[in-house]
């Protein structure tokens, strides 16, 4: 209750409440924690296969240097080494980038109290890599908020100081500073300023780059911007910042997945620069001037049974001599014999994770064949739902309550429930207990793209009525003092809501009234929610009298209950 003077009794029951909604979100919130864990170890897996794919490409520009000097190619020596100095550019900022992300994440699992040695750890490669099981206090989303939102903890205009301000706006800049390395050289230039943001593109802006590079720069630059101000809960929370969207109420878990999501996306960003920037220095040997063995596949993340389909391929090829593909398969060698325009196909059941490996062999000018090695590493992991409801940690009867899914290894989902309904309603779900039940269960089932599905998970939830309303005299609720002069401008419209402590939206009506004075012989009764007609019987209420006001309510659901709200005179 907000100010005012409370009874002995209404303490307890505000204390038990608070009890009880601890408990509440302790029985339920392990599961989504633990998701969140797996989540964020399967993005960081992601991210390695995406940043050793850079790696190559820099590794082989390097190769492509030597090979000049080497043969005394002075020429593509030196344009080796311009491409090597931009990619050198890109690979320095974007550790700049991930050194600030690094540095929030470190921040965050310090300030819950974890041990940051046994969260922060090193993989055999040297690469930085979170164990979020590590983490004590999963569930902290006090933290994150202050740190990434602010003091404030405003979703539309998020602290300017907080973490998450800085980052939004080094985001930002090194969107611009990525795309402007990779489209400067010789005459070409780019004023990233002039490019649209989240907006609408013309068909000039990219004008001044050479048109070789343009989709690829367009679309860096697509992937790395986010959207500022932006509607949530099917519209009903207006404008809210990305910083606003991605931390509000984040436990520290889901807050480090997210930051490592972004991490993926800055990761993805460098390694595509640094491939495109590859077919830049071609080799002399060939009959063209690009060539490189390339593994790809739309994703190294599959769930098991999981249909995998692997391109392998150069970068440019000769369709009058197709490459030679051979993977390794129980320690021998076996060829592709699905080739054509310079890919070869490779298909197979997904089962564990596993790096594939092979040979690419492309025929040189005097007709020997250059073998390139190629691998492509992917992830098998087993596909998972989580269920949980924004608001509180339970289902009340008579109320639409919110329900969001999540799931990993599927494209959409579906909610189903017994000992109530559920049904989409935007991007959320509503959920509605049936009457006399006190246990509620949510079902979540996985869609693919194909159209098949899987149960993944169901979530136990308990059912309470919903909580009563206080009754407001104007700006007055039970427990509270007031001037007459209050109570006579408020008693003109009587108010049931809830107050700040419950974060449940929903609307009641007062049907009818009764007020009654201290030391007045009747009440005064009436109906609808305007009760002017008790003026004068609180006027006629001594100093330190009380005002009590009884309110029949009508609930979401129907359900009318009656509802006392006594007010002290001062």
């Amino acid at each position: 209750m907000a100010g005012g003077k409370e009874t002995p009794r209404q303490k307890m029951i505000g204390m038990m409440y608070l009890v009880l909604t601890a408990l509440l979100a302790l029985n339920v919130s392990k599961s989504i924690l633990e998701a969140f864990v797996s989540m964020d170890n399967n993005i960081q897996a992601g991210t390695r296969s995406i940043m050793a794919r850079g790696n190559e490409a820099y590794a082989d520009l390097e190769l492509v240097k030597t090979d000049a000097e080497s043969k005394g190619e002075t020429a593509r020596a030196e344009a080796a080494q311009g491409w090597l100095d931009k990619a050198a550019k890109i690979r320095e900022i974007t550790a700049t980038q991930i050194e600030l992300i690094h540095a929030i994440k470190d921040e965050l699992i310090e300030k819950v109290g974890s041990d940051i040695s046994k969260v922060k750890l090193e993989d055999e490669a040297g690469n930085v890599v979170y164990d979020c099981a590590a983490i004590d206090a999963k569930d902290n989303y006090d933290i994150p908020m202050l740190v990434m939102i602010g003091a404030g903890g405003d979703i539309k205009a998020p602290d300017s100081g907080a973490r998450g301000m800085e980052l939004w706006e080094s985001l930002k800049a090194y969107r611009d500073n990525l795309v402007t390395e990779l489209a400067t050289y010789k005459k070409n230039t780019l004023d990233a300023s002039k490019l649209p943001g989240e907006g609408e593109w013309s068909e000039d802006m990219l004008s001044t780059v050479n048109k070789e590079d343009q989709a690829v720069i367009k679309a860096i630059y697509l992937q790395l911007t986010k959207v500022e101000l932006a509607d949530t809960h099917g519209g009903e929370n207006k404008d809210i910042h990305w910083v606003g969207r991605t931390f509000d109420h984040a436990p520290v878990v889901a807050a480090l997945a997210q930051l490592s999501s972004l991490e993926q996306d800055i990761r993805t960003a460098e390694s595509n620069a640094l491939a495109h920037i590859r077919t830049k220095v071609g080799g002399s040997d060939y009959s063209f001037n690009k060539v490189q063995a390339l593994a790809y596949s739309p994703s190294n993340y599959y769930n098991a049974g999981d249909s995998v389909e692997v391109q392998v391929f150069m970068a440019a090829y000769d369709s009058y001599n197709q490459p030679i593909v051979t993977y390794q398969e129980e320690g021998a060698d076996k060829e592709v014999k699905d080739v054509k325009e310079g890919k070869g196909y490779l298909r197979f059941r997904a089962a564990a994770s596993d790096t594939l490996k092979g040979v690419l062999k492309v025929k040189k000018k005097d007709g020997s064949l250059q073998p390139l090695d190629w691998k492509f590493p992917y992830t098998v992991g087993s596909p998972s739902g989580v269920v949980s409801l924004p608001e509180m940690f339970t289902l009340y009867r008579g109320y639409q309550n919110k329900v969001i899914g999540a799931v990993t290894g599927y494209t959409d989902y579906r909610l189903s429930m017994s000992g109530g309904s559920i049904k989409r309603s935007g991007k959320e779900w509503i959920a509605s207990p049936s009457k006399g039940v006190r246990k509620a269960s949510i079902s979540i089932t996985g869609i693919a793209p194909d159209g098949s599905s899987a149960a993944l998970g169901k979530f136990d939830f308990d059912v309470r009525q919903m909580p009563s309303p206080s009754i407001y005299v104007g700006k007055k609720t039970n427990g509270q003092s007031a001037s007459k002069n209050e109570l006579r401008a408020g008693i003109s419209r009587l108010f049931a809501r809830y107050d700040e402590s419950i974060p449940l939206k929903a609307t009641f009506t007062i049907t009818r009234w009764e007020v009654r004075v201290e030391g007045a012989r009747a009440p005064v009764k009436g109906s609808g929610a305007n009760a002017s007609q008790a003026s004068r019987l609180v006027s006629a209420c001594p100093k330190g009298g009380v005002v009590a006001v009884k309110a029949w309510v009508r609930y979401p659901s129907g359900l009318i209950k009656p509802l006392m709200s006594t007010i002290t005179v001062q």
